[in-house]
């Protein structure tokens, strides 16, 4: 839901069409921000989706990491080429705070390293708990998988009519 809600975050930010959108991005100078955030969008909005209705772990938190690297390898880069600013891809949250720079620096470092240490933490238990599915955690209570249930022995009268019990 997080990615979702993120994602939707950066469409609203690309229709307000504030000025910086249509400046080259600073790592991938052949494109306009614009694109760069519609791809991240699309990521995050893919991802997210497949979260929310994929019904096997490994391959949801899979999907969570390789995302979680590719903003790590994106953020890596600004910083390797020596790019001052922050990203702007949720809008100016200092603004809105009331700190300016000081707190976009901030909420998106956190932001990045919860969801990237995160993504890690999820994708090590999925592992370690043997590749579960997500129906499966929610019988861990004691409920029998429709799987596991054996059928009652059915009663039938024999020929001499003595009742029995069996299949």
């Amino acid at each position: 839901m997080v990615l979702l809600a993120v994602a939707a975050l950066k469409v609203t930010l690309l229709l307000s069409g504030e000025k910086g959108l249509y400046d080259a991005d600073p790592l991938f100078a052949f494109a306009p921000v614009w694109i760069v955030l519609m791809i991240a969008a699309t990521c995050e909005a893919f991802v997210g989706t497949w979260c929310l209705l994929d019904q096997q772990e490994t391959r949801a938190t899979t999907l969570l990491v390789w995302l979680a690297n590719l903003f790590a390898l994106y953020r890596f880069g600004l910083w390797y080429f020596g790019y001052p600013a922050n990203c702007n891809c949720l809008g100016r949250i200092g603004d809105r705070l009331g700190n300016g720079a000081d707190a976009d620096a901030w909420v998106l470092k956190i932001v990045f390293w919860l969801f990237w240490g995160g993504s890690y933490v999820l994708y090590i238990l999925s592992r370690l708990t043997g590749n579960p599915k997500k129906c499966e955690f929610a019988n861990q209570s004691g409920a029998l998988l429709e799987s596991e249930v054996k059928p009652k022995a059915q009663p039938s009268v024999s020929k001499n009519n003595q009742l029995q019990f069996g299949r």
